[in-house]
C-alpha cells in the first residue's frame, strides 16, 4: 500500500506554533541491545504503530534535563539532486549537579548504541523516536564544576545518517509504562486514547476480553501481557479480527496491537495489526 504525499500543508492550528520550549524535560533512552522488536515504518511515512518491545528484565529510562538547554536538530546529508538524502540527528541538553547517579549514567550510557525519545508538553500523544537499528545514536558528555555552577553537558548524535525522527503511536517502554487495566476486566477502557494498556493477571481465572469501551474510529491500541497464573485471553469471533484466526493469551513480554475501525453507527471492530511474542 503506497502513501499519498500530495497534500497541502498549513500552519499548525495551535497558538504561536513556532514557539520553542515545548519538549518535556525528561529525555528517554533505550539501549539498542535491549530492544527485542523495533517498530517498522507504516506505508512509507514516519509513523510507527507497533510498540517497542524490550527484552526481559530491561526497559527505557528517563534523564531529567534543564528545560531551557534542550536543542534538537536534524540535518540533511547527501549530494544535491541525489535520491539518497538521509539525516544526521544532533541533540544537546544539560543536567545539573555532580551526584553519583548522573556520573554512573555517564559512565554506563556513553559510547553505547541507543535510541532516544522525546515527548511534548502541549500534546501528550506526540512522541518522537530518534535512531534506528541501522543508524543508532550515541551519547557524548562533559562535566564541569566552578564557583558559578555544576553541570553536565550532553550531545547525542547519529552514529551515521539515517531517517528523521519517527512519530510513535504507542508509549515508550518505561518501567511500568502503559495505562493500567483492572484485573478481571472483560472490556478494556481506552478513554486515554491510542497507546499502550497494561493488562493485569486474573484474580482466580483468565478474563476473556470481548472488546474496548470509549473507542473512536482510527485509534491504535496495544495490549501488553501480564503473565502470571491467569493471563487474559482474546479469542476469534465477536468484535475481534485476529490474524490467521489465532487466539491470543496475555503472557509476560507479549503484546498485541489493534486498529479500531467504526464498522457501523456506534459499532466498532478491532483488527489485529501485529503481535509480539518473545
Amino acid at each position: 500500500m503506497s502513501y499519498n504525499y500530495y497534500y497541502n500543508i498549513d500552519k499548525p492550528g495551535k497558538a504561536n506554533p513556532a514557539a520553542g520550549g515545548d519538549i518535556k524535560d525528561k529525555i528517554i533512552f533505550m539501549l539498542k541491545k535491549d530492544v527485542a522488536s523495533f517498530p517498522v515504518e507504516c506505508d512509507g511515512t514516519l509513523r510507527r504503530f507497533d510498540p517497542i518491545a524490550m527484552k526481559a528484565g530491561t526497559h527505557a529510562i528517563t534523564l531529567e534535563v534543564t528545560a531551557n538547554t534542550i536543542k534538537f536538530e536534524e540535518n540533511a546529508v547527501g549530494e544535491v539532486g541525489s535520491d539518497n538524502t538521509q539525516w544526521e540527528i544532533v541533540a544537546e541538553f544539560e543536567h545539573p549537579g555532580s551526584e553519583l547517579e548522573i556520573n554512573d549514567f555517564i559512565t554506563f550510557w556513553c559510547s553505547k548504541d541507543l535510541y532516544m525519545g522525546r515527548e511534548y508538553c502541549s500534546d501528550p500523544s506526540k512522541r518522537r523516536l530518534s535512531g534506528t537499528p541501522c543508524a543508532p545514536l550515541q551519547i557524548q558528555a562533559s562535566s564541569s564544576e566552578d564557583k558559578e555552577k555544576s553541570t553536565n553537558k550532553f550531545t547525542v548524535k547519529s552514529v551515521k545518517p539515517g531517517p528523521k525522527s519517527a512519530f510513535l503511536t504507542n508509549d515508550f517502554p518505561l518501567s511500568g509504562s502503559g495505562h493500567a487495566v483492572a484485573a478481571d476486566a472483560t472490556e478494556v477502557d481506552v478513554a486515554n486514547g491510542s497507546g499502550t494498556y497494561q493488562l493485569a493477571d486474573g484474580s482466580a481465572a483468565p478474563a476473556a476480553i470481548t472488546g474496548f469501551t470509549n473507542t473512536t474510529d482510527g485509534m491504535v491500541v496495544t495490549l501488553k501481557g501480564s503473565g502470571g497464573d491467569y493471563p487474559s485471553t482474546i479469542s476469534i469471533g465477536g468484535d475481534f479480527i485476529l490474524k490467521g484466526g489465532n487466539n491470543w493469551t496475555a503472557l509476560e513480554n507479549t503484546s498485541i496491537t489493534f486498529d479500531v475501525v467504526e464498522s457501523g453507527a456506534g459499532a466498532f471492530t478491532y483488527v489485529e495489526k501485529s503481535r509480539i511474542t518473545p
